[in-house]
């Protein structure tokens, strides 16, 4: 059988365009070479990471600010792992997109540093949270396994008075060990919780609190990276999805997609929007479902996520100038 082979394919090489170089890559024949076709299709995926990730890191060490990282999509990693004809198509996509086509790849914005370290403070406080809830965990679990029953912060205060006299000497040994972690845990999370309100601006709609704010700049990086409201929609995966085919159309939940951390917060503060903001255009829009007292807690949580997408865009607007607190019906919260 034939091997079809694919010439280099070269662009030219000036100031706006990029050289691709693909080496000749040989058809692989039916029924045959099953090991090394499954080694070269490993060696594509792993490729296209390790590619991914170095031109991130060489990005950032050059401060080549004029060029934009891609990411491919995963069908045109399907296209690669097709073989020969999937690699020509795919070297095509790059040849469109280096041309000046921005819509053949999907663009990455890399963070910078400065963002990079505002997120992380956050994300940091989010961990020694959740370190929190897994020691105390882990002490329920002994505790019950003895025969002890415990629920909340069993190591704080009078919960852990009024237990000590029950348990024997070795338990409390061991108990001790946790409470102990648990302390400071706790100073961290109160430390790290103090600095990042600190950061945040005095004045702000009610609703907002300090956390929540550093939390959302910390994720979003700059809410001028966005050019619509689409796109701040769908950052946050909290817009609907659709199956539709001819004339069938049926809604699904929400994607999920972009950034869960954000979507987390955003659905924290669609609550508190209800509660402090209940004169906001956008929560008296949803009031019929949020209190009335026969609607079902589903159609409750839909109205939540809708406001919470909404709020997305309110402070992507607010933010970037274009709207005023004062015209979204928005309080204030006094300095």
């Amino acid at each position: 059988m034939t091997r079809n082979r694919i010439a280099s394919l070269r662009l030219p090489q000036d100031d706006s365009h990029a050289a691709l170089h693909l080496n000749a890559v040989p058809g692989l024949p039916h029924r045959q070479n099953v090991s090394r076709l499954g080694r070269i299709v490993l060696s594509t995926y792993l490729f296209a990471l390790l590619l991914g990730i170095v031109g991130v890191a060489w990005w950032r060490m050059n401060r080549w600010r004029e060029l934009r990282p891609a990411v491919l999509s995963m069908q045109h990693l399907w296209l690669a792992l097709l073989g020969p004809i999937g690699l020509y198509a795919l070297v095509f996509v790059l040849d469109r997109y280096v041309a000046g086509n921005d819509s053949a790849l999907a663009t990455v914005r890399v963070p910078t540093p400065q963002e990079e370290q505002r997120r992380i403070q956050s994300r940091q406080r989010e961990q020694l949270r959740h370190e929190v809830h897994r020691v105390a965990a882990q002490g329920r679990s002994l505790l019950l396994s003895q025969g002890h029953r415990q629920k909340g912060q069993w190591w704080q205060g009078r919960s852990w008075a009024g237990l000590l006299p029950g348990l024997p000497a070795w338990l409390v040994e061991r108990l001790e060990v946790f409470r102990r972690m648990l302390a400071m845990l706790e100073e961290e999370l109160q430390a790290a919780t103090a600095a990042l309100e600190a950061q945040a601006p005095r004045c702000g709609p009610r609703g907002l609190g300090g956390l929540t704010h550093r939390t959302l700049e910390g994720e979003v990086g700059q809410w001028s990276r966005f050019n619509n409201r689409r796109q701040v929609a769908s950052y946050t995966g909290l817009c609907g999805g659709i199956s539709a085919s001819g004339q069938y159309q049926q809604l699904l939940s929400i994607t999920k997609h972009g950034n869960v951390r954000l979507r987390t917060a955003l659905i924290e503060l669609a609550w508190r929007w209800v509660m402090w903001q209940p004169q906001c255009p956008l929560v008296r829009r949803w009031s019929r479902v949020l209190y009335a007292p026969k609607v079902t807690r589903a159609a409750r949580k839909k109205a939540i996520v809708a406001i919470a997408r909404q709020l997305a865009v309110d402070l992507w607007r607010w933010q970037t100038g274009r709207i005023k607190p004062e015209q979204l019906g928005w309080v204030m919260a006094e300095t």
